[in-house]
């Protein structure tokens, strides 16, 4: 792993962060758990902010359910 990569399974976290303008800067190829797609450590403040929203969401969510 390169210092600070971004690295990611997620097509959605992948997504939002292309549609932010973050380029992926390699795919690791794995035959065991799958490939990851890597982004630039610039990317990181973007990452966090859309992995802490999520679940801010997911916890909205789990609330609601449990109300019904």
């Amino acid at each position: 792993m390169k210092v600070n990569e971004i690295q990611t399974r997620s097509t959605p976290t992948a997504a939002v962060l292309l549609m932010l303008g973050h380029k992926i800067t390699r795919t690791i190829y794995r035959d065991h758990a799958g490939s990851l797609l890597c982004f630039d450590a610039s990317a990181r403040p973007d990452f966090d902010k859309f992995v802490s929203t999520k679940k801010y969401v997911d916890a909205l969510l789990a609330e609601a359910d449990g109300l019904r």
